[in-house]
């Protein structure tokens, strides 16, 4: 239900949004009754409960409620008053999007702090990490010119150099305030985790662009053996998507070096 939505690798687990809306209800209301369940079809509990009054849709799903209504009356059921709430107006260029919706709150959140940081450390371990194609390289290139880093391959290290890093031997390993680890999957020792993803048809476009030479085939293979994106934002404290220009691109990791730099 929700992988055609945009950065839905982001959107947090069904049970913690059911306990957050039961939390409102009581804030708002200490007498309403809140009953929650995820919805696993496009019809939900809304065919199946007999005694339900209302359905509340927006413009651009009053189609769905009739949808509702009209299986209702094939199950012999009371049809319901469809409540149309109008949204609030909201612009983003980026998704296309004219009203504020939960999709553009996730690109907004893109180069920000998505957790705390539990365990901060001396140097300042950052790691970004990226599966095959998903830009994981050109962040790397960026980071490169902000002053204070230094961006290192953690997957082309000797394992001489890995221990000095892990032994955090700030002296041998850099002189910069922070230290990035570049690697393919998160790395669980840093101060902090940085993520990068793609959708994964995008993902397979962009591994054969870099490399024609290998099949569409070749390309899903790759990255079906590889840590799954919404493994990597579960663990991440900053996510980015290249999804974009590589204009949008840049803005999140002016946001995540800025914010990086306030914090340590």
């Amino acid at each position: 239900m929700i992988i055609k939505k945009s950065l839905y690798e982001m959107i947090e687990p069904v049970e913690y949004r059911m306990r957050k809306v039961v939390e409102f209800v009581e804030d708002v209301s200490g007498e309403a009754k809140c009953t929650t369940e995820p919805i696993i079809d496009p019809y939900g509990p809304s065919i199946r409960i007999p005694d339900l009054e209302a359905i509340i849709v927006s413009r651009e799903t009053v189609k769905g409620g009739d949808a509702v209504n009209k299986r209702r009356l094939e199950n012999g059921m009371s049809q319901l008053e469809v409540i149309v709430v109008e949204l609030v107006e909201g612009s983003d260029v980026i998704l296309n999007e004219t009203k504020i919706s939960s999709s553009s709150r996730r690109r907004e959140d893109l180069g920000r702090l998505l957790k705390p940081v539990q365990n901060p450390r001396t140097p300042y371990l950052v790691n970004l990490n990226g599966g095959s194609g998903s830009g994981k390289e050109e962040i790397g290139e960026m980071l490169k010119d902000k002053a204070g880093i230094q961006v290192l391959n953690w997957d082309e290290m000797c394992e001489e150099e890995k221990s000095q890093v892990l032994k955090l031997e700030a002296s041998r390993i850099s002189k910069e305030k922070v230290v990035v680890l570049l690697s393919s999957d998160p790395l669980d020792f840093t101060s902090e985790i940085w993520s990068i993803f793609l959708p994964s048809l995008e993902a397979i476009k962009r591994i054969i662009e870099k490399n024609p030479e290998i099949s569409e085939d070749v390309a899903k293979e790759r990255l079906q053996a590889e840590i799954r994106n919404k493994e990597r934002i579960e663990k991440c404290h900053v996510a980015f998507c290249a999804l974009w220009s590589e204009k949008e691109t840049k803005e999140q990791v002016e946001r995540a070096v800025e914010e990086l730099m306030k914090r340590i």
